[in-house]
C-alpha cells in the first residue's frame, strides 16, 4: 500500500513539473527551460492575455523591444527583485520639469538628471511626480538650465505600445536582465 501511495505522489510531482514546464515553454522559452515553439490553443490564449495585460512589446527608434522577461520577473520575484535585475531598462525618479521634449527626471539612485521621452502618462505629470518607466537610452539631450548654462544629459525613450496592424520594424530586441539584450532580425524572429 505504501509503495502505491509513493508511486502516486511521484507521478503527481512529475505531472506538476511537466505542467509547469509547459507554461514556461509556452512563453517561448523565456526562462531557458526549453526553446520549442510547440504552442497549443490554451497556451496561445494565456500568451494573448499576458500581452494584453502587460503590453511588453514597445516600438522604440524603429525597433521592436520585447520586455516580456521583465514582466515575468516582476510576477515571479516581485517588483524590487525585478528592479535590480532590470534597472538598466527602468527610469525611476522624481519629475523636475515637464517640457515639450519630455520629462526632466532626477534619478532616485544617483544625482543624475535625464530626459524621459514618449511617456504615455506625461500629460498627467507635474513637477514633483514620481515616475517608474520602462525605457531605452536613445541618445543625448541638451537644454538650458535656470542659471543660463547649457546642460547635456542622457535621453531615454519609453517608445509606444506595439500595434501589429500598423507597425513595421527591422529588428526585434529581446531584453534580458542586467542590461543585456539580444537583437534578432525580423526574419529570424518569425522563424522561431
Amino acid at each position: 500500500m505504501k509503495s502505491i501511495i509513493l508511486f502516486l505522489i511521484v507521478c503527481l510531482t512529475i505531472s506538476s513539473i511537466a505542467q509547469t514546464n509547459v507554461v514556461i515553454i509556452n512563453t517561448n522559452g523565456l526562462s531557458g527551460v526549453d526553446k520549442t515553439n510547440t504552442i497549443d490553443s490554451t497556451s496561445l490564449e494565456k500568451r494573448a492575455r499576458f500581452i494584453k495585460e502587460y503590453r511588453p512589446l514597445r516600438v522604440i527608434n524603429g525597433d521592436l523591444y520585447d520586455f516580456t522577461q521583465l514582466f515575468i520577473s516582476q510576477n515571479s520575484y516581485g517588483e524590487e527583485a525585478a528592479n535590480g535585475r532590470f534597472s538598466h531598462w527602468i527610469v525611476r525618479g522624481e519629475v523636475l520639469q515637464v517640457t515639450d521634449d519630455g520629462l526632466l527626471v532626477s534619478l532616485e539612485d544617483s544625482k543624475s538628471t535625464v530626459l524621459l521621452k514618449n511617456d504615455s502618462t506625461q500629460t498627467a505629470k507635474v513637477d514633483g511626480s514620481i515616475v517608474r518607466k520602462i525605457s531605452v537610452v536613445c541618445g543625448r539631450h541638451q537644454y538650458v538650465s535656470v542659471n543660463g548654462s547649457k546642460k547635456t544629459i542622457l535621453a531615454y525613450d519609453c517608445g509606444r505600445y506595439f500595434n501589429p496592424t500598423n507597425d513595421t520594424f527591422t529588428n526585434k530586441i529581446y531584453v534580458k536582465g542586467w542590461g543585456m539584450s539580444e537583437t534578432l532580425p525580423v526574419t529570424a524572429w518569425d522563424m522561431q
